[in-house]
């Protein structure tokens, strides 16, 4: 399967992985909240309804029966002294018996359709009723007719409630055992989807660490191939260069000797002198550029040990060679030096300081203000050079990308194939230094490199300024 099509069908099964797990935390969150809801009802029903009725009906029971010991006793003592007592203790009972039945009615209300419900109302009213009957008869002196009254028609009443509330305590048992059986099964429920749920997230997220686990080695994979293919062409770059550096020099040697004898041929014409004399230096710049090029090559890109460098003299000539392309480019270039040497050798200091200067003047654009700064320090362990100029800035994208081979700036119809700021970097490292830039957009750049100082100590390149 081609790259493109695999990297497609990962980005399909991440987001296919993102969208199940959103949703299963959605399910999970709804399965949550309706196994909560349904289990707060049962609780209400259980703590508010079945046990309250089954208190108030054992009530009920209890001040039944004590009714019919009061009345019994109240017979019993009728024209005693304690016969009016049993009668006002007969009426404190029969009212909270009726209490009672009061509030079980009233929490069964919305089941007053239902028999055993319906038999509680009807049973309760009988009793009071017959109790009242033989009260009346009692307080008529017609104790017998009380008597029979009671045997007739009060117990039985009493019986019939007795029955009436034990059926319903016995179906108020049976709903609140519901509701807990319901509460426990919507408990296993709402538990074992939510243990699906977690399954699925967690083979999801497996999923998901495997895509990316894949998709990261293939980025590291492709990044490590990337980082060898741009090893292997500074390699054959740093080639390149000491082959091309090996050809030059000879010319160069020619020209200087043809300037040489130019210089003793015409000695009487002061301009023609001046001339040659910028030309013979010139020369003699390059190929030392050249000759510190070929020697670094040669060396497997590596500094000659004990090799040091003035850096003064090294940045004022490479500077006074670009006055002239400055001026042509209306610019000014302008030197804040500190005397210092650096462990390198002149021609790679030369080469390393033109690039800088040279990319400065190229790329100043047109603003009103066409200045170039530069300017050597030494902190410490370290030489410090800068190259700052007033021009555009550098692009946000190219930022983090300008000293890498063949990257280039905004204006490509400058002339240069993308290596000067790359062969900066590959000689300030390969000296043991390191480069940077720092740019702010409409107002220029500061391009920098740091080398190690001349009296520099190994503990001290290894700490740093």
């Amino acid at each position: 399967m081609p790259r493109d099509a695999r990297r497609e069908w990962s980005t399909v099964l991440l987001l296919v992985g993102l969208a199940g797990v959103v949703a299963s935390f959605l399910a999970a969150t709804f399965v949550t909240h309706r196994a909560a809801r349904l289990i707060d009802v049962a609780s209400d029903a259980i703590a508010y309804n079945s046990v309250p009725s089954i208190q108030h009906l054992a009530a009920v029971r209890n001040e039944a029966r004590q009714v019919e010991q009061l009345v019994d006793g109240r017979l019993r003592a009728q024209g005693d002294a304690r016969a009016s007592s049993d009668r006002a203790r007969v009426e404190e009972s029969l009212a909270n018996l009726d209490g009672e039945v009061s509030s079980y009615l009233a929490l069964r209300g919305s089941e007053e359709g239902m028999p055993f419900v319906a038999s509680v109302r009807r049973s309760a009213l009988q009793f009071h009723t017959a109790v009242r009957q033989v009260l009346a008869l009692a307080d008529a002196g017609a104790l017998d007719a009380a008597r029979a009254g009671f045997a007739s028609e009060l117990r039985p009443s009493r019986v019939r409630l007795l029955d009436a509330t034990t059926h319903a305590i016995d179906q108020s048992a049976d709903h609140g055992r519901q509701l807990a059986v319901l509460i426990r099964e919507e408990r296993r429920r709402a538990l074992a989807f939510g243990l699906a749920l977690d399954a699925l997230c967690g083979l999801l997220a497996v999923l998901g660490a495997a895509l990316v686990w894949r998709e990261v080695s293939r980025r590291s994979a492709f990044l490590r191939a990337q980082a060898q293919i741009q090893e292997e062409r500074a390699g054959e770059l740093e080639l390149f260069a000491g082959r091309v550096a090996h050809d030059i020099s000879n010319p160069l040697g020619v020209a200087r000797m043809a300037v040489d004898l130019a210089l003793k041929r015409e000695p009487s014409d002061p301009d023609r002198h001046e001339v040659l004399g910028r030309a013979r230096r010139s020369l003699a710049r390059t190929q030392s550029i050249v000759e510190g090029l070929l020697r670094f090559a040669r060396a497997g890109a590596k500094p000659h040990p004990g090799e040091t460098v003035e850096v003064a003299p090294v940045v004022q000539g490479v500077v006074s060679d670009l006055v002239a392309e400055a001026e042509g480019a209306g610019a000014e270039i302008r030197l804040d030096i500190t005397p210092c040497r650096a462990a390198c050798d002149r021609g790679v200091l030369s080469s390393i300081v033109a690039n800088l200067v040279h990319n400065a003047v190229k790329y100043l654009g047109d603003g009103p203000v066409r200045c170039i700064d530069v300017r050597v320090r030494e902190h410490g362990a370290i030489v410090r050079v800068e190259v700052q100029d007033t021009g555009p800035g550098l692009p946000p994208d190219l930022a983090d990308r300008a000293f890498e081979l063949y990257v280039r700036g905004a204006h490509q119809d400058r002339a240069g194939l993308g290596l000067g700021l790359a062969t900066v970097r590959r000689l300030v490292e390969g000296h043991g230094g390191q480069v940077g830039v720092e740019s702010q957009p409409g107002r220029g750049c500061r391009f920098w490199f740091e080398l190690p100082a001349a009296s520099a100590r190994p503990a001290d390149l290894r700490a740093g300024p």
